[in-house]
């Protein structure tokens, strides 16, 4: 983007292109961050002569992105304690789910794995508590990733918090004994094996009865200020708020335990970002705006001293563009004080979401980093 007028490219591009499947990887509103647009081989040559009849700025990039992407085959995690479980290849839902339970089955004393519903396609929703219990009700962190189905990095950046809190037991056990770390691995398994094994590109739920190409975008499900769709096939909210079961399971925990809720980071990709409510609107007037824009400073400062790279912190209809139905709207909304949404590494790339497995231990050590500012300011608030 040059200036003003390229801010609007999608919207131009949504308008001219209604029956196309457009799948924007990135929108901006400010010409720092390119937009980034994906599209099947049958539309590439349209939209290219309107961007140039426009007299956009863009280049083009040719890939087979299903082949670049084809996730190794790996040999199922044991029961075997010996088994060592490897950050540097991306898993299957079900490794995941083992190692989740391989880690209960070890550390019983502070992890627990508990269902909490069955996704479109019936498969098992787990979470995960990580906390000594001291016969009461404790404060909460919940996390989540997995939401967008080919937003692989976030999948395995949540595994490697997990990793880091259990290894680290000592140096984190007087914080577990008064919070607990609520984790939501894959909060769309059906989407993310989809993305394995179908569509590399694919990002909603399975539920694809009223949006064969693109399914529902969860993150446009949340029942806080949900909107009818605008015609766009990767967003589509779904028929109603909560309309999605694996979206609808997540927001009944989060609506019972809301009283305990102190801080809560939903993981995507990518961009470098950690983003402030609101989503829906430009207002900065959320409760605590000036806490969480110091939190997250302070991710953003740790996260340079430690690792060397620049995160862009602000609101999210700010720095990307207005969205509802966001689960981080609905955390806001239910009165949980510290909530951002993470755009994980890279900044950008004409790989997008197809991040190398020698990137995965990095991006989820920033994670981790992200995650450990939270954790250590709500303790220090308690």
């Amino acid at each position: 983007m040059k200036n003003k007028k390229d801010l609007e490219i999608y919207k131009d591009l949504e308008k001219q292109f209604t029956d196309e499947k457009l799948d924007f990887w990135t929108k901006s509103r400010t010409p720092e961050i390119p937009i980034q647009l994906f599209t099947p081989p049958e539309t590439t040559l349209k939209i290219k002569n309107y961007l140039i009849s426009q007299n956009y700025n863009f280049n083009i990039t040719t890939k087979n992105w299903n082949k670049i992407a084809k996730p190794k085959t790996i040999r199922r995690l044991s029961s075997n304690l010996n088994n060592v479980f490897q950050h540097s290849i991306y898993h299957s839902y079900d490794e995941i789910i083992d190692f989740l339970k391989l880690q209960e089955k070890k550390h019983k004393e502070f992890v627990s794995v508990r269902l909490y519903g069955e996704s479109y396609e019936r498969r098992l929703l787990h979470y995960v508590k990580i906390g000594y219990s001291n016969g009461t009700e404790k404060p909460q962190i919940v996390i989540d990733a997995g939401m967008h189905a080919r937003e692989w990095v976030a999948h395995s950046s949540i595994l490697i918090i997990v990793d880091n809190l259990v290894k680290n037991v000592e140096k984190y056990k007087e914080i577990l004994e008064k919070v607990d770390v609520i984790i939501f691995p894959v909060l769309n398994p059906d989407g993310y094996v989809y993305s394995r094994i179908g569509d590399r590109m694919w990002r909603g739920n399975r539920n694809i009865n009223n949006n064969e190409k693109c399914g529902v975008d969860l993150n446009r499900n949340y029942p806080f200020l949900w909107k009818e769709s605008d015609g766009t096939c990767q967003t589509y909210p779904g028929i109603y708020g909560l309309s999605e079961v694996e979206s609808m399971y997540h927001s009944f925990y989060m609506d019972k335990f809301k009283h305990l809720i102190k801080g809560y980071i939903t993981l995507h990709s990518y961009g470098r970002l950690i983003l402030l409510p609101w989503s829906h609107t430009f207002k900065t007037d959320a409760a605590y705006y000036e806490e969480m824009l110091s939190l997250g400073n302070k991710m953003k400062e740790e996260l340079k001293s430690k690792k060397n790279i620049d995160y862009t912190v602000g609101s999210s209809s700010n720095i990307l563009y207005p969205c509802h139905g966001t689960s981080s709207d609905y955390a806001k909304s239910l009165g949980i004080k510290y909530v951002y949404v993470v755009e994980l590494s890279p900044e950008s790339s004409s790989n997008g979401f197809i991040v190398s497995e020698d990137k995965i231990s990095t991006i989820g050590d920033e994670a981790f980093i992200i995650f450990d500012v939270m954790l250590h300011q709500v303790v220090s608030e308690l």
